[in-house]
């Protein structure tokens, strides 16, 4: 499963930079030959099983959630990730939170434009890139604006941003911080 991505970005790169005015007359006929192919591959990725897989991505790491009770006052915040006798210190980059709110459509027929609000919670979110994180147990310990330190276990997972016929990426793992300051795994 790992050649499709490997692929896809090949195929990317042929877009720009393989065109035969920009080889030079050296290449000629067997340079045109040979993008042919490529671009002809590219389009039969995941072509007879009725799937393709895009070059979605999904990175590795921590995410974590600050539900609105909490999140009010907390303006940063620290993640400790260790697994096998290693660990990495990331700083939390809290971003708003938001919903979706109200929704509306220019009209009934299926090519109409339609648009979505996003609406403030009032909580906040973050996530800590993590190369490297297994998908084994890891402690993870939290600390928002320099105040006490909060420590959990978990399992990260892999995610699977094309779906599970097209392999799993970067292992993911998810933390709430609760209104009553606890951090749990979600």
């Amino acid at each position: 499963m790992q050649k499709q991505p490997q692929l896809a970005r090949l195929c990317n790169r042929i877009g720009g930079s393989g065109r035969p005015e920009r080889m030079g007359k050296a290449w000629g006929l067997p340079a045109l030959a040979l993008v042919l192919a490529g671009v002809t591959a590219c389009g039969a990725i995941g072509a007879g099983r009725g799937l393709e897989c895009t070059n979605i991505g999904a990175d590795a790491g921590i995410g974590i959630d600050l539900v609105p009770e909490a999140a009010g006052p907390i303006t940063s915040g620290q993640m400790e990730i260790c697994w096998d006798g290693h660990c990495l210190t990331r700083e939390l980059v809290l971003s708003p939170s938001t919903k979706v709110g109200a929704t509306g459509c220019a009209g009934t027929d299926p090519s109409s434009a339609c648009s979505a609000q996003a609406v403030p919670t009032g909580g906040k979110h973050g996530f800590a890139e993590v190369p490297g994180l297994p998908t084994t147990d890891v402690k993870v310990t939290v600390g928002f604006d320099g105040g006490p330190t909060r420590t959990v276990h978990l399992i990260p997972k892999l995610v699977f941003p094309n779906g599970p016929e097209c392999g799993g990426l970067g292992p993911q793992g998810q933390l709430e911080l609760a209104a009553d300051g606890t951090v749990r795994v979600k």
